[in-house]
């Protein structure tokens, strides 16, 4: 085929988004539809070869083998060379131990499979994960296993009926994609079935070029690049995706390739020598920009400055053009090339990717590592790790302990009300009366995990479900039929104990969710613009003083959340006073004043402070090198329930203070029922 200086060019246009994304720049969130244009040039530069050479009948499988050996693997591999020294330096044992195991799956072409298995793309632990963005090769040669195979057995058919049968399978996995996009996202991201449709368009686009001229149309190339634009600058993460959506990007993708031919004016934008020179590097600034960025996270107690983040994205371009002219450019070049005989280019690759293998596999054996790891930590250091390991063990179980709490009589926990659940209420308050009841999201799974270590309550149930939150228009959610039950049996309960988390109730004018905030603002910025969210605020009065008409309600505020990153702990260690963020305490204890006040206008509903029930207080109430009291930056480990228990018995407070509750037929009358 030509050489098509423009499509050059527009692999700039797909690599350098996805880079500021990456980077962190806002007006570049959709910059992660880069992918998608390199699937589609990708699918067309590779498929116009294939039909080429079958065409001629000189198509050799080995032959393409080799070729995409020669242009992935060389540079691939010093990139992942080059990670292993800082990640060794850098990373905690579990961190290096997910390395080790993205280092084995790049070899072998399934990072794509790995990275869904453990969390999503837009996750922020993904943004830790050097090896992150391999995710786009493995989808690319998964498909290059299968496509030119595919091609050279339907080849006999003649190229008309293979362009068709090509056009519905793209069909099937975009209809797959768009079905998949709200039901099994991550997947729909990172699998190749519901991304081959991407690489297609460009094998479509191909099966209409190879032998004949591009023809040449301004108005739609143009409209191409437009649409290409558009999806950079007003996509975002929020959107179910690929999709329908991913038609926008890849359709203007298809544009340029069909109609960009030499005198259109987008052929000659993307042919500037600018565009054109880092699309020649692209793929090398692809490899080298998400582990740059994914060290300077690992290293950062917050997110990093953009400047210095965009100093990486240039460094990565840097690298690039070193990693291009000094790695790719002599690796491909044949038989001129370091390796010159296909041989050599084979056991070359198999030699050195079964060394990565070897050392991924022992670093997934040695758990990351951590006895060498350790060895190289100070005391306090190794200490609070082994604290916090056996607390993260601890929690893991801790949850799932209380979320499905039973003790086989009437203390126990459930996320929703079914009829047995509601059967097995009634008999355990004809039993011993009315009950205890713990409402609300996970911050009530630890509330009811504190309730039920402190008191001995023999009618103590929860009815609580992570990701929960009032006000919600979810229906799986609980608060319906919970509410309906009261309602119903409004003699159940002799109180409602409910809790909410305390940063769900804030809100920052940009939007942006107040955990994420506080997840990645370093320990030494104050807090600020931050606000109460009457509008969630009025919506779980309201909620509780539904409830409130039929049983009594105990609302138990919001705790101080610390939101203190683990790598900050064991940078410091745990005999480190540490301090929350400047601002970030009076904001908690603010929030708290104000859900008091509001309560009191709320008949039927009483009130009372956890800060000041459980008196917490920082630093005392975050870790020592015996315990860590959190499980998480919000939520409180099974050390920390136990240490709230100690304090305070809510159930005796509840009937030395507020009694046993008016009863529900009094209730009624005084709201005028």
């Amino acid at each position: 085929m030509n050489y098509r200086r423009e499509i050059d060019g527009l692999r700039a246009v797909a690599v350098v988004p996805v880079i500021l994304f990456h980077a962190g720049f806002q007006v570049f969130q959709g910059g992660f539809v880069g992918v998608d244009i390199f699937f589609v040039i990708s699918g067309y530069l590779i498929t116009n070869i294939l039909i080429s050479e079958l065409e001629r009948g000189q198509f050799s499988i080995a032959s393409f083998y080799e070729r995409r050996a020669r242009r992935i693997l060389p540079a691939l591999f010093v990139v992942m060379i080059c990670c292993i020294p800082f990640a060794w330096l850098w990373m905690l044992p579990p961190q290096f131990k997910e390395f080790s195991q993205s280092l084995v799956a790049v070899v072998f072409f399934v990072s794509n499979i790995l990275f869904w298995q453990q969390d999503g793309y837009f996750a922020e632990s993904a943004e830790l994960r050097p090896m992150l963005h391999t995710w786009s090769l493995a989808v690319e040669e998964q498909y290059y296993v299968l496509f030119p195979l595919l091609l050279m057995f339907l080849w006999r058919l003649g190229r008309k009926r293979v362009f068709w049968i090509v056009g519905l399978v793209a069909l099937l996995s975009l209809l797959l994609s768009e079905w998949a996009s709200t039901r099994y996202a991550s997947a729909n991201f990172y699998l190749a079935p519901t991304r081959a449709w991407e690489l297609l368009a460009g094998s479509l686009c191909a099966f209409v070029t190879v032998g004949r001229d591009i023809r040449a149309n301004n108005w739609a190339s143009l409209i191409g690049l437009g649409l290409i634009l558009f999806a950079i600058l007003g996509f975002d993460g929020s959107m179910p995706y690929p999709g329908f959506h991913a038609l926008v990007p890849v359709v203007g993708t298809m544009l340029i390739v069909l109609f960009a031919a030499q005198g259109t004016w987008v052929a000659w934008l993307l042919s500037l020598r600018p565009f054109v020179g880092i699309g020649l590097i692209s793929y090398s600034a692809y490899l080298w920009h998400q582990p740059l960025f994914a060290f300077a996270r690992l290293r950062s107690i917050g997110e990093p400055p953009q400047s210095l983040m965009l100093l990486l994205a240039v460094a990565s371009v840097v690298l690039a053009f070193l990693s291009w002219r000094y790695v790719e450019r002599p690796f491909r070049a044949g038989a001129s090339s370091w390796l010159p005989q296909r041989r050599s280019v084979f056991a070359a690759s198999a030699l050195v990717g079964a060394a990565f293998v070897g050392f991924g596999a022992l670093g997934h054996v040695r758990n990351g590592f951590e006895r060498t790891w350790l060895d190289r930590q100070p005391a306090s250091v190794r200490q609070i790790y082994g604290v916090q390991e056996q607390a993260e063990s601890a929690n893991i179980d801790l949850y799932f302990d209380r979320a499905a709490f039973d003790d086989g009589s009437c203390r126990f926990n459930v996320q929703n009300l079914d009829p047995e659940v509601e059967r097995r209420i009634l008999s355990c308050q004809s039993q011993f009366g009315p009950g205890l009841a713990v409402l609300g999201d996970s911050h009530a799974i630890d509330l009811f995990g504190i309730v039920e270590r402190s008191s001995r309550a023999e009618f103590l149930i929860g009815v609580t479900k992570i990701a929960c939150h009032l006000p919600t228009q979810d229906t799986s959610c609980h608060y319906d039929e919970f509410r309906s039950f009261v309602i119903s049996h409004p003699d159940a309960f002799r109180r409602i104990l409910f809790e909410k988390a305390g940063y769900l109730m804030l809100r920052q004018p940009d939007g942006v969710s107040v955990k994420e905030y506080l997840d990645t603002l370093p320990v030494v910025e104050p807090v600020t613009d931050i606000s109460p969210d009457m509008q969630v605020i009025d919506g779980v009065a309201a909620y509780l003083a539904e409830l409130a008409r039929f049983t009594p309600v105990l609302w138990v505020g919001p705790r101080i959340e610390p939101h203190m990153p683990t790598k900050y702990l064991l940078r410091h260690g745990c005999d480190f006073a540490y301090e929350l963020r400047p601002g970030q305490e009076d904001m908690f204890r603010d929030l708290d004043r104000l859900l008091q006040d509001f309560a009191q206008d709320i008949p039927g509903v009483d009130y009372i402070s956890q800060n000041q029930a459980f008196d917490i207080r920082f630093p005392r109430d975050l870790l020592s090198c015996d315990k860590i009291l959190w499980a998480d930056g919000n939520h409180l480990s099974r050390d920390g329930e136990i240490e709230m228990a100690l304090r305070f018995d809510l159930v005796d407070y509840i009937d030395a203070t507020l009694g046993g509750g008016v009863g529900a037929g009094e209730r009624v009358r005084l709201h005028g029922m």
